[in-house]
């Protein structure tokens, strides 16, 4: 019986490959537009520098505030997705929710259970079958409001 390293990129089904495809093509150029905004309910603007290039980035993400403190945010593209990269590599970023800034520090990966508590039931229902399986968890930076 043969196993998988953990170095083998992973599989995608079809389905969800063109979902991540459309997605990143089309949903989120139309997200950034409103996103972090009051009036956006489902996605807050996620700020990073980029870890080599030092660019400046925003990310439209389905996040949400998490219990105690900080915002839990879905992995859709996994750990291996840049936004997750930079804000690890950088310590944090900041989140535009609902119009306001939230400066937020230590990245986490935390499993679906944790991360998926934050969301309502239906957004539960949905993440399985968008692949998702864990989330990442930041904490708000200390002395911000």
């Amino acid at each position: 019986m043969s196993s998988v390293s953990d170095t083998q990129p992973v599989r995608r089904p079809l389905a969800r490959r063109l979902f991540l495809g459309f997605a990143r093509n089309y949903v989120n150029p139309l997200a950034t537009r409103g996103a972090g905004s009051r009036r956006a309910r489902v996605f807050a603007l996620l700020r990073h520098r980029g870890r080599r290039s030092g660019r400046a980035y925003s990310t439209p993400v389905a996040a949400r505030p998490y219990p105690g403190g900080g915002f839990i945010v879905p992995l859709t593209f996994g750990p291996e997705a840049d936004w997750y990269r930079n804000t690890e590599a950088a310590g944090g970023c900041v989140i535009v929710w609902k119009g306001i800034e939230h400066a937020l520090v230590d990245p986490q990966v935390v499993d679906f259970a944790e991360g998926a508590a934050a969301f309502d039931p239906l957004e539960r229902a949905l993440m399985p079958a968008l692949g998702i399986a864990r989330f990442a968890r930041l904490r708000d930076a200390p002395g911000a409001p």
